[in-house]
């Protein structure tokens, strides 16, 4: 009997259940918008919080990640975070996801923001950085790769990206899509592979540069897939865009599952227009809103 509980309490920390009554496996990208910490690490031109209103920062992200259920989702896919040591300061605060698994690789970002990946999975594999074929010219955000154990037959690789702003190039985001596209197609047809994050494509440069629906017209856009009565992730000079998105190589995206959540206390405005949040009333979370969908996995 101590036996077969022990194996049990093993199994039970290796691979999470999924977050929801289907069994799908629910995924979420969040533009945590300057998630910097408190320390000056004297390498970069970087933005410090002090230490209080970091942590009212990290509890309405907290609050906009955990509105998925009261615990986050599996799968958590952040954008603008400086660093692995804040981003372990936001899992203090999610203790009810239970992430086993977060993930950052520093890049060559000017500013000092990164992306990372959470996750109740536990890794099948290394993380990996993959940088952008003008970080010379462009010293910027790399794509990151983790690959995750979703159970004992299947693993997913999910990337997290941010693709340079539009202060930059057109040619550079298209750079960025076309390299992600090659490196979800170099994993294994009996694996999966999704991404998720901020795109910084706007709904004209999607109109004019068919960026979404050409570069990636044989995986699933999350925004294409469903999410019709969403307006978008991001408000700017009145305008909606999907600068954030989920994009899965396979036919796994569930397409009522995907949406905007914008529940969580404070985080829009009377307009539905995502809240930036701000230190002195401590209200408000980020200048984007989260996409979210789930997935389901049906290899063997």
């Amino acid at each position: 009997m101590k036996w077969f509980l022990l194996i049990l309490v093993f199994s039970s920390q290796v691979f999470a259940a999924p977050s929801n009554s289907k069994n799908n496996i629910s995924v979420m990208a969040y533009n945590l918008e300057n998630l910097f910490d408190e320390v000056n690490d004297g390498l970069r031109n970087e933005t410090i919080i002090a230490p209080q209103i970091l942590s009212s920062k990290l509890n309405q992200i907290s609050r906009g990640i955990l509105q998925i259920q009261d615990k986050g989702p599996d799968i958590l896919i952040v954008t603008e975070v400086e660093n692995l040591r804040v981003l372990n300061k936001l899992n203090e605060k999610l203790k009810k996801a239970q992430y086993q698994t977060v993930e950052l690789l520093d890049g060559d970002d000017e500013r000092g923001i990164d992306v990372g990946i959470m996750s109740r999975f536990p890794l099948a594999g290394k993380a990996i950085l993959h940088r952008m074929p003008f970080s010379a010219q462009n010293p910027t955000r790399g794509i990151l790769e983790v690959p995750l154990q979703v159970s004992d037959k299947k693993v997913i690789h999910v990337f997290a990206v941010h693709f340079p702003s539009q202060a930059n190039p057109t040619e550079q985001r298209q750079q960025a899509a076309e390299l992600l596209r090659n490196l979800m197609n170099q994993v294994s047809k009996n694996e999966y592979a999704i991404a998720g994050g901020d795109f910084n494509i706007i709904k004209e440069e999607e109109a004019k540069n068919h960026y979404f629906t050409e570069i990636f017209k044989d995986f699933q856009v999350s925004h294409f897939v469903g999410c019709k009565q969403c307006p978008g992730t991001h408000y700017y000079k009145k305008s909606w865009s999907f600068l954030d998105a989920l994009v899965a190589r396979d036919s796994i995206l569930v397409a009522d599952s995907i949406r905007t959540p914008n529940k969580a206390s404070s985080q829009i405005n009377a307009d539905g227009s995502p809240r930036p949040f701000e230190a002195k009333s401590g209200r408000g979370i980020s200048d984007h809103l989260p996409v979210y969908g789930e997935i389901i996995l049906d290899k063997n």
